[in-house]
């Protein structure tokens, strides 16, 4: 259980019980998590999300990183490779990299976390509406244009038909995302987008296991010579804050 495993660490990593009341002390500690089948993930990329993920300003913030920076590992000719589904927003396609700092006690809604990831690849329509019941409520409609959106461009993804794809994307801008998930979550939610794609590239199959162990010195030789470009556009657009956070030990 995912949300368990970090809930608990967290707690460990503080010497607190939650039976003790007050939890006040521990409200604003920021912790990282990083994903454990995401061999390519590199020290840079992990710097360049902690000193631009604004904490002063948000609770949680989720690493993004674009289609195009994954293009590379995509399968070419006779080699294996990793193609991922992507999260269709208005501006551009992007693939959640799994890095997230996170202020555990000043999200309330935690607990769905855990639902979210355990329907994050569901393609049966009706449990994919109960879902949404059971996040959303009757009672939270503007939410559903987002959550439709999203799932619409991941089924035409899918088929491969991107015009259909540009033209749902429409429905999910950014910004109107973000306050939807902070909204269900119950915190103050962000999206940064990050210019490493290591991160991205978990382990989701055998698959893309096999790809991974094939080309993984091939990868790991791009990533350190890959040139990184446009640093400051990236910082600008989606990170106004350049302080470090300091994070729990």
């Amino acid at each position: 259980n995912l949300y368990e495993n970090v809930w608990q660490t967290f707690l460990q990593s503080q010497q607190m019980e939650l039976e003790d009341g007050d939890t006040t002390t521990h409200r604003d500690k920021a912790v990282l998590i990083v994903p454990c089948d995401a061999p390519l993930i590199t020290p840079q990329e992990v710097e360049y999300f902690i000193s631009h993920a604004d904490m002063n300003r948000y609770d949680h913030v989720l690493g993004l990183v674009s289609r195009e920076k994954l293009r590379h590992f995509y399968p070419q000719a006779s080699k294996p490779g990793i193609k991922m589904a992507y999260l269709h927003i208005q501006k551009d396609s992007y693939r959640i990299n799994n890095l997230h700092l996170v202020k555990p006690l000043r999200i309330e809604n935690r607990e769905y976390i855990q639902k979210m990831y355990q329907y994050r690849y569901q393609r049966n329509f009706k449990n994919l509406v109960l879902f949404g019941l059971s996040v959303f409520g009757k009672d939270k409609a503007k939410h559903y244009k987002n959550y439709i959106g999203l799932q619409l461009c991941l089924f035409f993804g899918g088929l491969g038909l991107e015009f259909v794809v540009d033209y749902f994307r429409k429905l999910n801008p950014k910004k109107e995302l973000e306050e939807s998930i902070s909204t269900i979550m119950k915190t103050r939610f962000s999206a940064l987008e990050v210019p490493f794609p290591g991160a991205a590239l978990d382990i989701d199959n055998a698959k893309d296991y096999e790809a991974m162990k094939t080309r993984f010195e091939e990868w790991q030789e791009y990533l350190k010579a890959a040139p990184l470009t446009s640093i400051e556009e990236y910082s600008e657009a989606f990170s106004p804050s350049r302080k470090m956070v300091r994070t729990s030990h």
